[in-house]
């Protein structure tokens, strides 16, 4: 009789056991799965805030070279300015001193901006500046650097130039063209002076633009005179 007592007792306690070791057992998944939920919570927001980071940087770089480019760049035509001629030229024209192969800068000034400016007013004027910028631009090379200095002044680095009067040739054509084929309140034509840089290395880009600048003075006094 005290079999059964014995043996209801022994079934209670291994039922117990099994009951805590259950419950131990899904403690420790429920304590792993809040860990691993926790962990992957951490991932996302560290993953989330990199990825903030990345795009605030990605953001302040096209900033910055917007500003750049802006700085480099003259409003009116889309071309170089005098800081963003000086930046690409330089180097172009150190490569041609150490390799020795020709280039020639080119200093052309618009005739008679100043009275369409006055009669016809300033957006006029604006019009002829934009359409000598095409001209230029159409007159020199993809690899040449134009720029526009202010005003009705624009300059050229034309590289690999063996003959540089070409250039010239080219500018005289595109002008004729420009005037027979666009209707215009105004003539286009330019004051140039050409100057060859010395392969040789002895002269800076800086001083090339002042004699181009001093021809085309030239030029203009003799044509006006």
């Amino acid at each position: 009789a005290a079999t059964a007592p014995a043996a209801v007792q022994t079934q209670r306690l291994a039922l117990d056991a099994i009951l805590e070791l259950t419950a131990a057992t899904l403690g420790r998944i429920g304590v792993r799965d809040a860990l691993e939920q926790l962990v992957t919570t951490q991932y996302e927001q560290i993953a989330g805030t990199a990825q903030e980071h990345a795009d605030e940087l990605a953001r302040r770089d096209a900033a910055a070279r917007e500003m750049l480019a802006l700085s480099l760049t003259d409003v009116l035509t889309g071309l170089n300015n005098r800081r963003g001629f000086f930046a690409r030229a330089e180097p172009l024209f150190r490569l041609a001193q150490r390799q020795h192969t020709g280039s020639a800068v080119v200093y052309a000034d618009i005739d008679g901006l100043k009275p369409v400016n006055d009669a016809l007013g300033h957006a006029v004027g604006d019009g002829m500046i934009r359409d000598a910028a095409s001209v230029l631009r159409a007159s020199l090379r993809e690899a040449d650097v134009l720029a526009r200095l202010g005003g009705d002044e624009f300059v050229a680095y034309a590289v690999d130039e063996a003959q540089p009067h070409a250039i010239l040739a080219r500018l005289q054509a595109n002008l004729k063209a420009f005037n027979l084929m666009q209707e215009r309140p105004y003539e286009l034509s330019f004051s140039v002076g050409l100057v060859s840089c010395d392969p040789a290395g002895h002269s800076a880009l800086s001083e090339s633009v002042q004699q181009a600048d001093r021809a085309m003075y030239e030029h203009k006094r003799r044509r006006l005179h």
